[in-house]
């Protein structure tokens, strides 16, 4: 069939209007083909002839199904229009077909990673002492925290002997923190037993360490995991020496380890780069710092701050130290935030901090006094009373530095 004759014949079926929905114009193609083939080279007429066809065939691939069911190089919808995993109409076919072993696969996949986490989070479950909240703890480890703690602790040791800040271990101060440091950590290593028991075994062979870090402008201490406490003099000079008021801020922090609150925050910290990622596979943008601070990372962090205050009260009470100190305590550093404040130090909205104010604080300590103090009394309060304070060993202000 002569090039000129077969353009003719593409012409009237496409006046015809027959499409590619038969196999007619295929047919003709092939044996136009196949002359063509036989009579010798292409000639340009030939070639548009071709051209002419091309609108007339759908453009489909040989779709055949396996024992399985599968339908290979069947018609699929393009992703953006039935979404991730979505298949195409009719044919059922490629690996997105809701049907699909692909998909069975990825269903099962995503259901077993759901439940193992689940089991994992129900097996990590512990119960904070004297407070009853059940928080699980993943990821992390006791030994991973002691493990941070260390590193810690040795970097903010080294830092305050480069300046000649930190006190040596015979320092009056230094030996007056460890002192109280020291039954505060024993009554927390009890606070599995009891009244208000929760689990503790994590406190078990802790070896507590003290520093003191002789700045007077800092009224702060706090607490790396696995027990290692750093005392500012700032804060020592605040307490005037007082072991019980000392004994509420190192019960407040020695809460904090007993709580395992530092790798709660760990867990957020994981829990906030997942939220991140999902945000960017989905949305296409991560979630901005701010949101996750404001939402998740300052929120609980004030929580953690009331539950230190909650648990430390029971800890001192429990190590013999008068509970009601911490109210005083806590009343003194009121009056310098107020100072801090007036001279233009910081303050701020409740919403971005990361305790609760000072005066929620007081309140919901004279709400825990009750409790605190009746085991107090029945631990050694007559005890004490019996023996003084200063034969108590705690009673003596720290010189040098606080003098």
């Amino acid at each position: 069939m002569s090039g000129r004759r077969l353009l003719a014949l593409a012409q009237r079926l496409r006046a015809l209007n027959v499409g590619g929905a038969a196999a007619g114009p295929a047919a003709a193609l092939a044996r136009a083909s196949s002359s063509a083939a036989a009579a010798g080279p292409a000639t340009p007429k030939s070639r548009a002839a071709a051209a002419a066809f091309a609108p007339l065939l759908p453009h489909r691939r040989l779709a055949w199904t396996d024992s399985k069911g599968y339908t290979h190089f069947g018609e699929r919808t393009p992703l953006a229009v039935v979404g991730f995993g979505g298949g195409g109409p009719g044919g059922g076919g490629g690996r997105g077909g809701a049907g699909s072993p692909h998909s069975r696969i990825m269903a099962g996949a995503a259901a077993l990673g759901a439940g193992s986490l689940g089991l994992y989070w129900w097996r990590c479950r512990e119960t904070v002492p004297f407070t009853g909240r059940r928080h699980s703890v993943m990821f992390v480890s006791p030994e991973m925290e002691a493990s941070m703690g260390r590193q810690t602790f040795a970097e903010i040791r080294r830092e305050a002997a480069s300046r000649n800040a930190l006190l040596p271990d015979s320092h009056p101060a230094a030996r007056l923190v460890a002192r109280v440091g020291g039954r505060v950590a024993a009554a927390a290593e009890t606070a599995g037993e009891g009244p208000g028991a929760g689990d503790a075994g994590h406190m078990r062979g802790l070896a507590w360490e003290y520093a003191v870090v002789d700045d007077p402008q800092v009224v702060n201490a706090m607490v790396a995991p696995g027990g290692k406490v750093v005392v500012y003099t700032g804060l020592l000079r605040l307490v005037g020496g007082n072991a019980d008021e000392l004994a509420a801020v190192l019960a407040h922090e020695a809460s904090h380890v007993l709580c395992r609150h530092h790798a709660e925050r760990l867990g957020r910290a994981n829990f906030a780069a997942l939220a991140n990622v999902l945000a960017r596979w989905l949305l296409g943008v991560p979630v901005p710092g701010a949101v996750v601070a404001l939402a998740l990372v300052l929120p609980h962090s004030r929580a953690n701050e009331r539950e230190a205050d909650a648990v430390g009260v029971r800890l001192a009470a429990r190590a013999c130290f008068d509970p009601a100190a911490n109210v005083r305590m806590l009343k003194r550093l009121a009056a310098v935030e107020a100072r801090g404040q007036s001279g233009g130090g910081a303050g701020g909205l409740a919403l971005l901090r990361t305790h609760p104010l000072t005066a929620e604080r007081v309140a919901a300590v004279e709400a825990l006094l009750p409790a605190a103090l009746a085991e107090y009394e029945a631990r050694c309060g007559g005890l004490r009373a019996a023996l003084g304070d200063r034969a108590w060993g705690y009673a003596a202000a720290a010189p040098g530095p606080l003098g």
